[in-house]
């Protein structure tokens, strides 16, 4: 199970290491000359930034056993919501490498949905090269709009629950 916690300074350094890690590791799976993100993926300073710009997640998952529980830090997103426009703009999603393809990143997007049951409309971008981010767009419930400089943009329209 995973649960939508919003990310604190004191989380900056993990969720930038997770980047990282996850980042690199799709360069080198699609054979980039280089490994590499986005802008600010590995720095603490620019996820604290985000979290004053934006509504930053962490991706937790939680693991039940006996008379306990525990959290552990997975992946994250940060949200630009436009409560004026009705929409969402996915900044960015990230899952740990050893946590993707197991169902978490679709189970965080649906929970992001939730977390702005007034917007009908979400958005994002990924670079062309990605394809496994374009499959997994795809298998939630966004459309392709358009391709430009190196970039798919993505769109998904839902109906409000409020």
């Amino acid at each position: 199970m995973i649960r939508l916690v919003v990310a604190k300074p004191e989380d900056a350094a993990k969720l930038a290491s997770i980047q990282q890690e996850a980042f690199d590791r799709e360069c080198k799976q699609y054979g980039r000359e280089a490994v590499g993100g986005p802008t600010g993926y590995a720095d603490e300073e620019w996820q604290k930034s985000m979290m004053a710009e934006g509504h930053y997640f962490i991706i937790s998952e939680v693991k039940e056993a006996v008379g306990a529980q525990t959290d552990s830090i997975i992946g994250g997103a940060i949200v630009f919501p436009d409560r004026e426009r009705l929409s969402c703009h996915v900044g960015r999603i990230f899952l740990h490498p050893d946590k993707q393809n197991h169902g978490y990143g679709l189970t965080a997007m649906l929970a992001l949905e939730h977390e702005f049951p007034w917007a009908v409309r979400w958005d994002l971008d990924t670079p062309d090269w990605e394809l496994k981010n374009h499959r997994f767009y795809l298998r939630c419930g966004y459309q392709k709009i358009r391709e430009t400089n190196g970039f798919y943009y993505y769109e998904k329209r839902i109906e409000s629950s409020i």
